[in-house]
C-alpha cells in the first residue's frame, strides 16, 4: 500500500504520466511506500518427539500405580532394545483418577485409572516407526502424533528473512512504478513476526494388542518444516519529475 494522502499521490502520477522518465528526489514530507513481504524456507527435521501413555486399571489407586508404573519399565525396556538412546526419554510422569461406570446414573466409582506418561526423542527419524511398535508390543494403550522438529533454526531464519526483505523491494518497485514514481531508499525495516509451522506426522499405529503373529508395523512419514518469516519496510516513494 501507499502511505499518506492519496489525493496529493494521485496528482503527482496523474501529472507525471507524460514524462515518466525523469524522477526527483524525494522531498521532506513526500510519499512513502510501505510494503509487507514474506519469506519461507523447507528444511527436514533433525529430531522427533513422541508422547506415549500406558493406562491400567485397579481397585484400589495403589495398586493401579503400581501396575502403570511396573508397564512403564517395561516399555522403557522395550525402547532401549528398539534402539532408544539412554537419554531418549527425557521426562516421565503417573497419574492416578477414579474410575467410574458411564452406564450407571449414579457414575458409581469401580476402581481407580492411573496413567504412566513418557516423552521420547530420538534423532534416528528411521526408528521412530519401530519404536512405536515396540512401545504397543510393550504394553502401551496411547501414542500421540509424533512431533519433528530441528535443533537450530536459525540459519533457515536467516534464509526466510532475506527472502521477505527482497519480497518488500519487489513489491515496492512494482508499486512505484504503478503510481508512476520510483522506488528511493529504505527508511524502516522491521520484522512484524517469525513462526515455525510444524508438519503433522502421518502415524498409522493400530491398538494395543498382544503381539500377534503377522505384526502391523507403524509407519511414520516425516515432513518437511516450513520456517516462515515476515517483514514490513517502509521505502522512499520518487515522484516524477514535473
Amino acid at each position: 500500500m501507499i502511505a499518506r494522502h492519496w489525493q496529493h499521490l494521485l496528482l503527482l502520477c496523474a501529472a507525471a504520466f507524460p514524462n515518466a522518465g525523469a524522477l526527483a528526489q524525494p522531498a521532506p514530507g513526500l510519499s512513502e511506500i510501505i510494503v509487507s513481504g514474506s519469506g519461507e524456507v523447507r528444511v527436514a527435521p533433525t529430531r522427533a518427539r513422541l508422547t506415549i501413555h500406558v493406562r491400567r486399571t485397579a481397585p484400589t489407586a495403589a495398586a493401579a500405580g503400581a501396575e502403570a508404573a511396573r508397564a512403564s519399565k517395561a516399555v522403557t525396556s522395550a525402547l532401549a532394545a528398539a534402539g532408544l538412546a539412554g537419554d531418549g526419554i527425557t521426562e516421565t510422569s503417573v497419574s492416578v483418577a477414579p474410575h467410574t461406570d458411564d452406564n450407571d446414573a449414579h457414575r458409581r466409582r469401580t476402581g481407580f485409572d492411573a496413567t504412566a506418561t513418557l516423552h521420547v526423542e530420538t534423532t534416528n527419524l528411521d526408528r521412530v516407526g519401530p519404536l512405536i511398535d515396540a512401545a504397543l508390543a510393550a504394553g502401551v494403550t496411547d501414542v500421540d502424533d509424533a512431533e519433528f522438529v530441528i535443533d537450530d533454526p536459525q540459519a533457515a531464519r536467516q534464509q526466510a528473512l532475506a527472502l521477505a526483505v527482497a519480497a518488500t523491494r519487489r513489491d515496492g518497485q512494482t508499486l512505484a512504478r504503478a503510481a508512476g514514481g520510483g522506488l528511493g531508499e529504505l527508511l524502516v525495516l522491521s520484522t512484524i513476526g517469525l513462526g515455525d509451522a510444524m508438519p503433522a506426522a502421518l502415524v498409522e499405529a493400530p491398538d494395543y494388542r498382544p503381539p500377534p503373529t503377522d505384526v502391523v508395523h507403524s509407519t511414520v512419514v516425516p515432513g518437511l518444516i516450513s520456517v516462515t518469516a515476515h517483514v514490513t519496510a517502509r521505502y522512499a516513494f520518487l515522484a516524477p519529475a514535473r
